[in-house]
């Protein structure tokens, strides 16, 4: 079980650098609620980023695949909390839901690579 936290730790280091290199701001990471757990938020610009990480060993699958109805839902919650609890008086403010998978390659013989599914459907 440690190592496999390992792995999703590292993933999600790597997110979180591609995501600095690409001018987003980190707001907050592992984000709980009694609803869930938003792995990254991140904002660019006026828009708020909330990001699922996954890990890809298996190439077979997609990367939407990985996340039910529940965990949607439990996406959507816990990303409401997130604005009532920081911007409690803008009514709108510019979200977006990604999924933002870190492939490996087989056997680790390449550099693991990023795919971004934008505006996730909730």
């Amino acid at each position: 079980m440690k190592n496999l936290k390992r792995l999703g730790f590292n993933a999600e280091e790597r997110v979180v650098q591609y995501l600095k290199n690409n001018g987003f701001a980190i707001l907050k990471r592992n984000y709980r609620t009694r609803y869930g757990e938003i792995d990254i938020i991140a904002q660019k610009l006026d828009t708020v980023y909330f990001i699922e990480v996954k890990l890809i060993k298996n190439v077979q699958y997609l990367p939407e695949a990985k996340i039910n109805q529940k965990k949607k839902r439990a996406l959507k919650r816990t990303a409401l909390m997130f604005l009532e609890e920081t911007a409690p008086n803008e009514n709108e403010k510019n979200t977006e839901f990604w999924l933002i998978a870190v492939i490996e390659s087989p056997k680790n013989t390449q550099k693991p690579s990023i795919s971004i599914i934008h505006n996730l459907s909730l």
